[in-house]
Order: C-alpha cells, then sequence, then structure tokens
C-alpha cells in the first residue's frame, strides 16, 4: 500500500472535509499525541479544509474529548467532534 502525506491528499480541491480517526491516529496507547499530530491538524486548517474526529470511545462526551484535546495542545470545536457515544443520553453539548 502506497504511503500518502496530508500534502498530497489536501492538493484536491474537492476535498473539504478531513475526517481523522483519535485512537492511533492523533494520539498512541500511552495517550501521548503522534508526533506531526499538531501541526498536521494546522495545515488542514490552514489549508481551510474542515477537520472532524471521530471515535468511537464511549465512555467520554464530546465536551471530556474537547478539554482533554486541548490539555495536549490541539483545540477542536465541540461541533468537530463525533463520537460513538453521541446517543449515550449525555446532556446536549453541541
Amino acid at each position: 500500500m502506497k504511503e500518502i502525506t496530508i500534502e498530497e491528499i489536501l492538493k484536491n480541491k474537492e476535498k473539504k472535509q478531513i475526517l481523522l480517526d483519535a485512537s492511533g491516529v492523533l494520539y498512541n496507547q500511552t495517550l501521548s499525541l503522534v508526533p506531526g499530530a499538531i501541526e498536521t491538524i494546522q495545515k488542514i486548517r490552514n489549508h481551510k479544509s474542515l477537520v472532524c474526529l471521530l471515535t468511537n470511545n464511549s465512555k467520554h462526551s464530546p465536551k471530556h474529548i474537547q478539554a482533554w484535546f486541548e490539555k495536549l495542545g490541539i483545540q477542536f470545536h465541540l461541533s468537530e467532534i463525533i463520537s460513538s457515544g453521541l446517543g449515550l443520553g449525555w446532556k446536549k453539548e453541541i
């Protein structure tokens, strides 16, 4: 499988939204950001593309996930976080 860079993806003008999985893509099993995560998010935003964070971690609400990533140095708006736990009855946060 050929490795592709974010720059190659962003060359395609039709790509207006980039969906990223959280675990293993932005952070690893030690709960540390993977190298280049902050820079990659910034490149996407500088390109004026929308970033959405996807997570199948239903333990935490989007607000909790937002605060955790902010501590790590990446800011997400609540509307950019799509969690498998959204249907678990948390108070509306978005």
